[in-house]
């Protein structure tokens, strides 16, 4: 296991339907957590009994970051078990974490590793007058572009070495260092620039995690924020700027960009948001 790599298996805590939140505060390595439980106890209008539950989680991984570690990608895995589903019998609930760290770096570099000659990478873009070693198999799983560029019907399949150009290698460093075993973090500053390769390239997984960015960062003005939502259609940080709308007044405002860049779509939910307010 890598470094700060996080591997954690929870053994389980018991809470009933009727109703109940328990919170539960843990540690592994040097990240911390709090594990809130919320369970719900109801009744359809039949009178069959429905549960439901929520869980989340606050993570704080205030020591890693004074080691160059700005945040985490990977899966959290819940589950619960219980033989009788009754609101008064408690139920187990647990979760396993998969996270590797993401280091937080402007120097590219550090990201250099990620493109020396391997023996898994069977493919060199040549950037300027960089040499980037990558996978053919990965970077066509997370992109099209290159899924057509390795294809046979071209000819850069057989080219020892494939030009790439009208990019920056910094940019694209960044952008590859995305899907790689050592991402690099994203910052408001270069989400931007990261967004509009990932479209070039199109990069749906690199999108999507540009959006749950966008969605928690607090740095970038509002008016960018929305049209780069709109734009690259992404959906969760195009509906918590509609959200965020008070009022008509309040859009007015914020509105520094010219509206009538934004789609017919967005208009429309932008309306509907203000007439409903």
């Amino acid at each position: 296991m890598g470094d700060w790599e996080i591997r954690y298996e929870h053994p389980g805590k018991a809470v009933d339907w009727f109703g109940n939140t328990a919170i539960e505060v843990g540690r592994s390595g040097k990240l911390n957590w709090t594990w809130r439980i919320a369970t719900i106890a109801m009744l359809t209008d039949d009178f069959t009994p429905e549960n439901s539950v929520e869980m989340s989680w606050f993570f704080n991984w205030d020591e890693l970051q004074k080691e160059g570690i700005g945040g985490f990608k990977g899966h959290i895995t819940a589950s619960y078990y219980s033989q009788v589903r009754h609101a008064y019998v408690p139920t187990k609930f647990e979760f396993e974490l998969d996270l590797t760290p993401i280091r937080c770096t402007d120097d590219v570099s550090d990201l250099e590793c990620n493109f020396v000659a391997e023996e898994l990478r069977d493919a060199v873009l040549v950037v300027g007058d960089k040499r980037m070693h990558v996978n053919r198999a990965v970077l066509s799983t997370h992109s099209d572009y290159f899924r057509t560029l390795f294809s046979s019907n071209f000819m850069e399949k057989s080219m020892s070495e494939i030009p790439i150009k009208d990019v920056k290698y910094e940019d694209l460093a960044r952008l590859l260092s995305l899907v790689s075993p050592k991402p690099v973090t994203v910052t408001a500053l270069m989400a931007p620039r990261l967004l509009k390769l990932a479209d070039f390239f199109m990069m749906p997984s690199v999108l999507n995690l540009l959006d749950q960015f966008l969605v928690l960062e607090q740095e970038m003005a509002f008016p960018e924020k929305l049209m780069l939502a709109d734009k690259y259609k992404l959906r969760s940080t195009l509906q918590k700027c509609i959200y965020e709308v008070r009022s008509a007044e309040d859009f007015r405002k914020a509105s520094v960009f010219e509206y009538k860049e934004l789609s017919d779509a967005t208009k429309l939910e932008i309306f509907d948001r203000i007439m409903g307010i």
